[in-house]
């Protein structure tokens, strides 16, 4: 279902969800006798709520990739794994971990890449508040260029983003290169 819905609706579902007057979230911790939390104006409580929209949308996505790499490693390694006397941590250390290691590092280079990209959750779900606790690194290129119109500090921004992008994917391909 994550990756069906689109980053606008997750993004305001979730902000419904965590409304300070009628959010279903506040409702549930006053039925338990707890009292409601102002989600969306406490810089902590803000990054929790983006953290969770996030979280509950990748966390799909990078099970089918990691599903794909588990289902494409050879059955008959196992087999062979355990004729030979290995056990089941012993298989996975052996087997699994080498085997995933392409998938592993291809989910966390999407993932890294995604962060460093993030928008649209931040600017719907909490605009960069409380006091920009919530401000990513787009949003403030966003800011600069179509609210301060200071195009060309944004389009440096943009090209440092695009860099820092590109090295650390590079960087993360050199280390988990194989020998």
């Amino acid at each position: 279902m994550p990756i069906l819905l689109d980053a606008v609706s997750y993004s305001i579902i979730f902000r419904m969800f965590f409304n300070f007057e009628n959010g279903l979230i506040n409702n549930v911790l006053e039925a338990l006798g707890l009292l409601r939390l102002d989600w969306m104006n406490n810089p902590w409580l803000a990054r929790t709520v983006l953290v969770l929209a996030i979280t509950w949308r990748w966390t799909g996505y990078n099970t089918v990739i990691m599903l794909g790499g588990l289902q494409s490693i050879p059955y008959e390694l196992y087999e062979a794994a355990s004729i030979d006397g290995a056990n089941g941590w012993r298989k996975f250390w052996s087997i699994t971990v080498p085997s995933m290691k392409p998938v592993i590092v291809f989910a966390v280079i999407l993932s890294i890449t995604g962060m460093l990209q993030l928008f649209t959750e931040s600017y719907l779900l909490t605009g960069g508040g409380p006091v920009n606790a919530t401000m990513t690194i787009v949003q403030y290129l966003y800011q600069m260029g179509f609210k301060s119109f200071n195009f060309g500090v944004a389009s440096a921004g943009s090209l440092v983003l695009v860099l820092i992008i590109g090295v650390m994917t590079f960087l993360q391909l050199r280390i988990t290169k194989e020998d």
